[in-house]
């Protein structure tokens, strides 16, 4: 897949991006700190859907909820 930097509806400071997928979003994002999160995005039910970060190289590290 192509993507292009800048279309994504997270902040994005280059386009290099780790997905982990994580058993307990919540409890993962609450366990890190919601402050170190760059956006969180929560679904109808107020539940997060998927959080970003930055490594300390500012590569975005997107956490999706576990199916």
């Amino acid at each position: 897949m192509i993507r292009r930097k800048g279309v994504e509806s997270y902040p994005s400071k280059d386009k290099a991006v780790v997905f982990f997928e994580v058993p307990d979003l919540q409890g993962t994002v609450e366990t890190i700190g919601r402050d170190r999160f760059v956006q969180l995005n929560e679904n109808a039910s107020g539940q997060i859907a998927w959080a970003v970060l930055h490594d300390p190289e500012g590569h975005n590290v997107l956490l999706l909820q576990a199916q």
